[in-house]
């Protein structure tokens, strides 16, 4: 393993380095306390280091920090909500936890009753008796209006 990742184990993994990523890395940095070392995994992109932040992009080195994370986020976002769930659900095997992450411009209702893992952009508004699933991504402006359930993995 290289020096780098050494010098301060990753507790939290950011799954994908791409605009999802980068926008679930600057709400992480806003709770850094929370959630600190981040680390970026995706093995699409061509950068060791994105926004100051180190890009593992091999299944080997994934493999030799997979016990120092303890929070996870799947930066897939779009149509790909199965495959985040599918990866969400491998990675809880592991013991690793799915927090929400919920921007502090957006706002939730208290009777919301939300799932784990998700991602709420700011500005986006959850109104009240709604019911979210596992692994939700609710977009920037997203509106999810009264009475409404979402499964797992949607993206709105």
């Amino acid at each position: 393993m290289g020096s780098e990742l050494e010098v301060s184990a990753p507790q939290t993994l950011i799954w994908g380095a791409r605009s999802q990523g980068r926008i679930l890395l600057s709400m992480i940095q806003e709770r850094i306390e929370e959630f600190p070392n981040p680390i970026f995994f995706d093995l699409s992109v061509p950068y060791s280091k994105l926004d100051g932040t180190h890009v593992i992009r091999s299944t080997r080195e994934i493999r030799e920090i997979i016990g120092s994370i303890k929070n996870c986020f799947v930066a897939i976002g779009g149509e790909h909500g199965e495959t985040r769930s599918h990866i969400s659900d491998v990675l809880r095997s592991y013991g690793i936890s799915f927090p929400n992450l919920i921007s502090s411009c957006a706002n939730i209702n208290p009777s919301a009753i939300l799932g784990n893992g998700l991602q709420d952009m700011p500005g986006a508004q959850v109104t009240n008796i709604t019911t979210i699933g596992n692994d939700v991504i609710i977009h920037t402006n997203g509106t999810i209006d009264h009475e409404s359930e979402l499964g797992a993995g949607v993206h709105v």
